[in-house]
């Protein structure tokens, strides 16, 4: 039985580490418009799923990042979010994002 109690509070702990992750990096991404803070929603549910256990890749936060501004370009065609260039990496971010237009 105290088996079965540390895994599951070791689970819970990396569960609670992922979250705060996720949150600390939303703190780098300010809400905003309507575009913007849909950006906010979709990056965070797309980060949560690459920190995951079932993760089929580890992705950079920037992937991730790329990741969310191309699925709500499918609603918001110009879109590009404004975010702290200091956290995220704004240079691999347009390279990302020059990739996935060629």
């Amino acid at each position: 039985m105290k088996e079965l109690s540390e895994k599951v509070g070791g689970v819970l702990m990396k569960l609670i580490n992922i979250r705060q992750t996720v949150e600390e990096e939303l703190r780098h991404i300010p809400r905003g418009n309507e575009a913007q803070n849909l950006f906010r929603q979709v990056y965070n549910v797309l980060r949560l799923k690459s920190l995951g256990r079932k993760a089929s890749k580890k992705k950079t936060k920037e992937e991730v990042f790329v990741e969310a501004i191309r699925e709500v370009r499918k609603i918001y065609p110009d879109f590009f979010p404004e975010f702290d260039e200091e956290f995220f990496n704004k240079e691999v971010i347009l390279k990302l994002l020059e990739e996935v237009i060629r």
